[in-house]
């Protein structure tokens, strides 16, 4: 299998050859007969054409969401994604026809809506800044769930707990045992508080019909056993799972925040001219994503959290204002 569809009409070879034939052959079989927004994975992978608004970074979003588990693949996209730029996006021949065409349908909808020039008009602009800024979301929401992941794998739950008003109290680690609320059943082990994560929960299996045992199992970590013995719980790892490869996922959101916070004026300006109707006195405000990303991630980080709302809320001619954080 050869580079076709997309890898070839959008020269993304060197990914194709980096995720390799046995891989796409996978998500293709895996997503046979799904749709994603009314459109097939193969339809889309494997389109000898495409709309003429939809340019490289849109694409990527699309690869991106397709191999969302696989971590190498985002990454080599991500880094493949930073040779593009505002003054280069449409430096490709193939790039250039497209804008082109593009164009020529603009004009046609111009002729029929002389009314919506200006909107009309607004849509011949580069389509840079909002590919960017949608293909920022797809990664940070990737990134961010693994992690999550990597974060599980490295807990250790391993210990002497003690009960107390509903509470498990270990060192530096604070657990509970809920009940599931109907319909649902069973029990879940909840994290309230840990150095390196909280409000994480994990199925618990009971082990004896008094309910003195229960077994619960970490992703890429250990399947753990509890023992309880009046208000004494003891938490021992049973089994030994393999690791989650160790990423450098912080330096790399980093580097797309410092990179979106020094290009907010131009991203949102950008997408406030797509939304913009000229019959209306301003676009509906929007939800920035790539904030709200940042936020997340940075929940224990007040100046830097601090920081992302002042400059969501400079800009709210076109993002909604963050109030509560």
């Amino acid at each position: 299998m050869e580079p076709q569809g997309i890898f070839l009409n959008y020269d993304l070879e060197e990914i194709y050859y980096f995720i390799g034939a046995e891989r796409i052959e996978h998500l293709l079989k895996k997503e046979e007969g799904v749709a994603r927004m009314g459109i097939s994975v193969k339809e889309i992978l494997l389109n000898n054409s495409f709309s003429p608004n939809v340019d490289t970074l849109g694409i990527l979003s699309y690869l991106i969401d397709f191999f969302s588990d696989d971590l190498d693949i985002n990454l080599f996209i991500y880094n493949f994604s930073k040779k593009f730029n505002e003054s280069n996006y449409y430096d490709n021949q193939k790039s250039k026809l497209r804008l082109e065409k593009w164009k020529s349908m603009i004009d046609l909808m111009i002729e029929r809506n002389l009314d919506e020039k200006e909107f009309w008009e607004n849509r011949k602009l580069s389509n840079y800044w909002l590919e960017y800024h949608f293909f920022l979301i797809r990664v940070l929401d990737n990134l961010i769930y693994y992690d999550e992941r990597r974060k599980k794998s490295t807990l250790n739950l391993t210990g002497n707990y003690l009960l107390n008003e509903k509470i498990l109290i270990g060192e530096n680690i604070i657990l509970k045992i809920n009940k599931r609320r109907k319909p649902g059943i069973g029990k879940y082990l909840l994290i309230k508080k840990h150095p390196i994560i909280k409000d994480i929960i994990f199925n618990l299996t009971p082990l004896n019909t008094e309910e003195t045992k229960f077994s619960f199992e970490i992703e890429n970590n250990g399947i753990y056993q509890i023992d309880i013995n009046n208000n004494n719980y003891n938490i021992i790892k049973v089994t030994e799972l393999k690791k989650i490869c160790n990423y450098n996922i912080l330096k790399i959101i980093e580097e797309i925040k410092s990179n979106y916070l020094k290009n907010i004026e131009s991203i949102s300006t950008r997408i406030y001219l797509d939304s913009h109707n000229s019959k209306t006195e301003s676009p509906e405000l929007l939800s920035n994503g790539v904030l709200h990303n940042l936020l997340y991630f940075y929940e224990e980080n007040k100046s830097i959290k601090e920081e992302i709302v002042k400059i969501n809320n400079n800009y709210s001619f076109i993002w909604n204002k963050i109030e509560d954080f």
